[in-house]
């Protein structure tokens, strides 16, 4: 009967690490959408680790140095809050920027604040200082994770590094940004290799760079996994690092996506105020040209009775030749017609000249009314471009979705293959146990024909084989050992 080989340790081992792997990988908090999506963006891809280390991890305390817009610390936050833990959560910060990252006023941390004291405040708190000004509120010992994101030169990482270290814990983790920024005076990248010949570490490369350096000695098992562990296996430490970067994408597209929903609504604002400019705009060319044709009108009724005043003097002047005896009457009268017609006259030069402006005021409301038709057709058209980018980005976050259902296609077939290594295992346990079965059957039958009588009797007839010399005793025992062949038939299965 054929005997199936039991596994090689080397198989056994490969077998148990890719189960580890998956179980300590997989676990459903690193799928949650994150409450807190904003601008800078190089944190966002790192949010999905961070769910699984406060998870990992379950600190008791926890410390940020450096918080700017709250994108890092609101993933510790939000991770401590769905997990329920009894942990206690600090982000320290002066809130007014560096020379790196820049310089920014007061509305970042009010809105922030605003942010942080609606969802966390029931277990975090803001500590608005300079990270030198803040060790005195923490005594050594106490600090389980520490996050360093603040000023990124050498001299300043490695201050804040060594300067909270006394602070931590004897299970404490530290996690630093931007070791794989080498621009401009950025010195995390220095200062990390450094770090990682001191003590067990692991990197992300993505998202500008995320060392995670176990300090303590008691870490819990599932951190001792990756900063011990992955780093010595180039297979695994790929799969996690690709495993959180294609999650961190992920959330990088629902950024971009958010972004640009703000800009069209910012544009489709702006078109709504222009279109009422112009509506206002309209609205006034029509009383003006109503107002022009109102002392055109005008103009012409005193055209018309000019001419009439003019018909008049001539009439009185054929009259006062034809009648001189009434000729101080038709004075009197000219002189009034006269001074009438001055005041006429008067009348309709201030009326022309204002006609004049009019008319200029409306040649100049329809320049500027020409003027806002063209931004409108220029705001048009970039509002068409934001659309078809739009449309691209639609694209892309499609693109990412499939990558992340091939992502959980993987999954599903390293588990199906889990399942058929654990079958064979069972399998091959199963067959162990009948073959230490069936040799203690054999045992005990040997035993029994030791220790039997016949076996005793035959003791003379042994000694005496022996003395021809051994060739009666050597058949004595082929037939001895055929009848174990025979005993061995007997109890097998």
């Amino acid at each position: 009967m054929a005997i199936v080989e039991p596994p090689t340790r080397l198989a056994r081992k490969a077998m148990s690490t890719v189960v580890s792997s998956g179980e300590l990988l997989l676990r459903s908090i690193v799928f949650t959408r994150p409450v807190r999506l904003v601008d800078p963006p190089s944190w966002v891809p790192h949010i999905p680790f961070a769910f699984w280390l406060i998870d990992a991890l379950r600190p008791g305390t926890v410390v940020e140095l450096g918080t700017h817009t709250g994108v890092s610390y609101s993933a510790f936050a939000q991770a401590v809050q769905i997990l329920g833990l009894d942990t206690a959560t600090y982000a320290v910060d002066t809130w007014k920027g560096d020379h790196q990252a820049g310089f920014y006023g007061e509305d970042v941390f009010k809105e922030w604040s605003s942010f942080h004291d609606h969802h966390f405040s029931a277990f975090s708190r803001l500590v608005r200082s300079t990270f030198e000004e803040a060790l005195s509120k923490f005594p050594d010992g106490s600090v389980d994770l520490l996050h360093i994101d603040g000023v990124h030169t050498y001299e300043a990482v490695r201050e804040d590094f060594e300067s909270w270290l006394p602070k931590l814990s004897n299970r404490a983790v530290v996690v630093m940004h931007d070791t794989n920024v080498r621009e401009a005076d950025f010195g995390v990248c220095r200062f990390w290799p450094e770090v990682a010949a001191r003590y067990p570490s692991f990197a992300f490369l993505h998202g500008h760079g995320l060392g995670v350096v176990g300090i303590g000695h008691s870490l819990p098992a599932d951190v001792r996994w990756l900063v011990e562990q992955v780093n010595s296996r180039g297979q695994i430490a790929f799969t996690v690092r690709e495993f959180f970067a294609t999650l961190g994408e992920a959330l990088l597209g629902q950024l971009r996506q958010s972004g640009h929903a703000h800009e069209r609504a910012h544009m489709v604002g702006r078109l709504s105020e222009q279109d009422e400019l112009v509506a206002h705009l309209t609205a006034e060319a029509t009383r003006v040209s109503a107002r022009q044709a109102e002392n055109e009108a005008t103009l012409r009724q005193v055209h018309a009775l000019a001419a009439d005043l003019a018909l008049q003097l001539s009439a009185a002047s054929v009259a006062l030749d034809r009648a001189r005896i009434d000729a101080r009457a038709q004075g009197e009268q000219m002189s009034t017609m006269t001074t009438g017609l001055a005041s006429l006259r008067e009348d309709l030069r201030v009326s022309r000249e204002q006609s004049e402006a009019d008319r200029d005021r409306t040649q100049a409301l329809k320049r500027d009314l020409a003027v806002l038709r063209e931004d409108t057709r220029t705001a048009q058209s970039t509002a068409d471009a934001e659309r078809v980018r739009a449309k691209g980005l639609q694209n892309e976050i499609a693109a990412l979705q499939g990558r992340l259902d091939r992502a959980y296609e993987r999954r599903a077939t390293l588990n199906r293959k889990v399942q058929t290594l654990r079958v064979t295992a069972s399998r091959l346990t199963r067959q162990h146990a009948v073959q230490t079965s069936r040799q203690k059957k054999l045992a005990r039958a040997l035993k029994q024909v030791y220790s039997s009588r016949s076996w005793r009797w035959t003791a003379p007839l042994r000694r005496a084989l022996g003395a021809d010399g051994g060739s009666g005793f050597r058949s004595f025992a082929r037939k001895l050992q055929a009848w174990a062949h025979a005993a061995r038939a007997l109890f097998s299965p």
